[in-house]
């Protein structure tokens, strides 16, 4: 039995992720294109707009994740553990691995020294744990956490809707509490190791997004007042703004945890089309959530590859930088779109097999 559900607005809030990580990660880099960056303040360390992207993902993927396995135990009394992971390995594996392969010999075409203990960890998808990252796959990071937060999660799910808000909930508050503690109780917390290793997870983020995704399969009706009232969607989005322009911080070493709660009063708040303010289920937004995942694998090695042709030209500023994000982000959509479309494409054929929950919204892409 297959059964489709309608989320709309979901692919727009991908597309707001996956292109936030793409102009955080061209931003960081305007130095290597020549840039001279000096001047540019706080906008030139754009590391917290992809920060923000990658949680926004989290929370997105633990709502969804969630609310698609809600809907099959609720019809078919139990969840398919095998096809629930059989679809995350035919829809994240394909490209990952095969960007892995394109990455490692571009390095080695320009003479980098590969560290083997590294790559490693990234084969086996524990990229989160590499804290000198190896470039064009440092991003690899977050696609371990989920994968790793797939590994366990369709057990939980298994129970009864009571228990896993409860599991979830207690997981959240063992990624705050974590986090509270080291910062009150460890010197130069940012640096230690305990903070990167419980900032390298995030599994609570995603938690929250499973803790909303429950609430709203209940359709609780103050969850539902909370996210889809006119003051908090206008948090939501000013925030939005906020984090776009690198002024997003109500309490620095807590801004994921706030950003995943915000993800998902943006989410609900999608879902009823006669509530939401402002409309992200169009064709434009939903052709870049089509190509969000492709978009995200990809964006390292363009950034990389016209950073030497760009530096060599010697341009000003003010042509330089509007050259670098239009190259950048222009073949970075090219290529995900053809590799979507051309590469990706059959394996996710082969994924509807295994497919018992479908979202009319995801097209596949979950």
């Amino acid at each position: 039995m297959k059964l489709a559900i309608h989320l709309p607005g979901l692919n727009g809030i991908r597309a707001i992720a996956s292109l936030a990580v793409v102009v955080s990660h061209t931003t960081i880099a305007l130095n290597t294109f020549g840039v001279n960056t000096s001047g540019f303040g706080s906008f030139a360390q754009g590391l917290d707009l992809a920060g923000f992207g990658v949680t926004m993902f989290f929370c997105l993927s633990g709502f969804l994740i969630t609310y698609l396995l809600l809907h099959e135990k609720e019809v078919t009394h139990t969840v398919n553990v095998r096809s629930f992971y059989m679809r995350r390995v035919l829809r994240i594996w394909p490209l990952y691995y095969a960007f892995i392969v394109v990455s490692v010999f571009y390095l080695w075409f320009k003479g980098e020294n590969l560290d083997l203990s590294k790559l490693m960890l990234y084969i086996f998808l524990l990229g989160n744990f590499v804290f000198n990252p190896i470039p064009l796959i440092g991003h690899y990071w977050s696609l371990g956490v989920e994968e790793q937060f797939y590994a366990f999660w369709p057990w939980l799910a298994r129970l009864n809707r009571k228990k896993l808000f409860y599991l979830s909930s207690f997981l959240i508050i063992i990624g705050v509490g974590a986090k509270l503690y080291i910062r009150l109780f460890i010197p130069n917390f940012d640096m230690s190791l305990a903070y990167k290793i419980v900032h390298g997870t995030r599994f609570h983020c995603m938690a929250i997004g499973a803790v909303g995704s429950i609430l709203f399969f209940e359709r609780r009706i103050w969850f539902l007042n909370l996210c889809q009232n006119s003051l908090t969607q206008g948090v939501v989005f000013i925030s939005l703004g906020a984090m776009l322009v690198n002024r997003f911080h109500f309490a620095s070493f807590m801004d994921m945890e706030i950003v995943a709660c915000l993800t998902v009063a943006l989410i609900v708040g999608q879902l009823d089309l006669e509530k939401r303010k402002i409309n992200l289920d169009t064709k434009f937004f939903d052709f870049f959530g089509r190509i969000s995942f492709s978009v995200y694998v990809l964006h390292p090695i363009f950034i990389d590859i016209f950073s030497k042709p760009i530096y060599d030209l010697h341009l000003s500023n003010s042509l330089s930088i509007p050259l670098i994000y239009t190259l950048v982000i222009g073949v970075t959509i090219l290529v995900a779109y053809i590799s979507y479309n051309y590469f990706e494409k059959p394996f996710l054929r082969i994924k509807t097999k295994y497919t018992i929950v479908a979202s009319s919204a995801s097209k596949q892409l979950n």
